[in-house]
């Protein structure tokens, strides 16, 4: 069990509570709360991609030794890649045990403008991790980002 594990940092925090088990109703949680991306900048770095942005919401993890069970439910504030501000991203996951793969689906604002919508699936089977994603532009959306990450 982890019980009342918490990371504070300034204003961001990690905060994880729950029963580590077999049993699917024993569910772990996450929650982020101005929680800086940038963290996960020394993973990316073979790939010349570095992250900014305040990682908000919640994860949940059940039945961690048996059929793995995940969703979240997470939003990063004023998302950048490669220094060139994106947005801010809401984004809603599920691990689906079957196929090995993790469901999203999500959307990109610019203020209140809705620019970006996003959906797909992260296949996790190679080592590639290769993502299966349609997307689907609602305003005027330049893509400087975009082309950065068709380059990785």
């Amino acid at each position: 069990r982890v019980l009342d594990f918490s990371i504070h940092h300034n204003n961001e925090s990690l905060s994880i509570d729950g029963p580590l088990s077999a049993n699917p109703a024993d569910t772990v949680k996450a929650v982020f709360v101005n929680f800086n991306i940038a963290a996960v900048n020394q993973i990316l770095r073979e790939d010349n991609v570095q992250l900014n942005g305040n990682l908000n919401g919640t994860a949940f993890l059940s039945a961690v030794t048996k059929k793995l069970s995940f969703q979240s439910n997470l939003g990063i504030d004023s998302l950048a890649v490669n220094k060139v501000y994106v947005g801010s991203l809401a984004l809603v996951n599920s691990w689906n045990g079957d196929t090995k793969t993790i469901d999203f689906s999500g959307k990109i604002h610019r203020k209140l403008i809705s620019v970006l919508d996003l959906e797909g699936v992260l296949g996790l089977s190679d080592a590639k991790g290769n993502i299966n994603a349609t997307l689907k532009q609602r305003q005027s959306f330049y893509n400087p980002w975009l082309a950065i990450l068709y380059q990785t």
